[in-house]
């Protein structure tokens, strides 16, 4: 059986991208507008973020599927297909599944996928033996940073596209199993949208917040000010 995560397109680079860098102690890397397409840096690229490419290996949904043509080329003259195609169930999941911060009902639908997927004698339980994302690693470029602009709207625009694809090929065919499916498409879905838009607006959203806070605040500073006047 194979296990494989995916992770939205934009954070996965982020992260491949951090851990090259912290690995290597490089003070100077390559702009990461540097690294759209086949360009690549120890591996880095928006083209690795293509999970499609990587799934259509293990030969298990026909190459056709994959458009345009010199994509299905780069696949074959790259790692090439598992000849007949891959004799293992494959079980997908989305690594945002293992937050800390998710619904415990829907941690438990992945849960129970993947305990039953793994044939555990013991399944996997809320408060024991839950898989977590480990966020301890050393974050030194942010990609939300106006300087990662272009490569955002590549990986979201291949994310978009990566996110169809699963929904036309993966859903329903045989040897592919989704761990707690509603939950996992939701996420693939979001592949197409910039994360860093949504920090933006609960930024401009905590601001207004603050701010309509501050003018109560004053409000009711100004309104004790007069009744105390008053009352002298």
């Amino acid at each position: 059986k194979i296990i494989l995560g995916l992770r939205h397109p934009v954070k996965f680079f982020e992260s491949f991208y951090n851990f090259r860098v912290h690995g290597n102690v490089i003070e100077n890397p390559p702009p990461t507008a540097s690294l759209i397409g086949k360009k690549k840096w120890m591996g880095v690229s928006t083209d690795v973020a293509r999970y499609e490419e990587g799934i259509m290996q293990l030969g298990k949904v026909p190459i056709d599927t994959i458009q345009p043509k010199k994509r299905r080329k780069r696949i074959l003259n790259g790692l090439g297909l598992i000849d007949g195609g891959t004799p293992y169930k494959i079980l997908i999941y989305c690594q945002e599944q293992l937050g800390t911060d998710v619904d415990k009902e829907q941690k438990k639908k992945f849960l129970d996928d993947l305990s039953s997927f793994m044939e555990l004698k013991k399944p996997f339980t809320i408060d024991e033996d839950v898989p977590v994302v480990n966020n301890n690693h050393n974050k030194q470029h942010n990609i939300c940073d106006s300087e990662h602009d272009e490569v955002r709207k590549v990986l979201v625009e291949n994310g978009r596209e990566t996110a169809k694809w699963i929904h036309a090929n993966l859903v329903g065919t045989e040897g592919f199993v989704f761990a707690n499916q509603d939950q996992l498409l939701s996420i693939v879905d979001s592949f197409g949208t910039d994360p860093c838009e949504d920090v933006g607006e609960e930024l401009v959203e905590k601001s207004v917040v603050e701010e309509s806070k501050q003018k109560l605040d004053n409000s009711l500073l100004v309104k004790n000010d007069t009744d105390a006047i008053s009352n002298q």
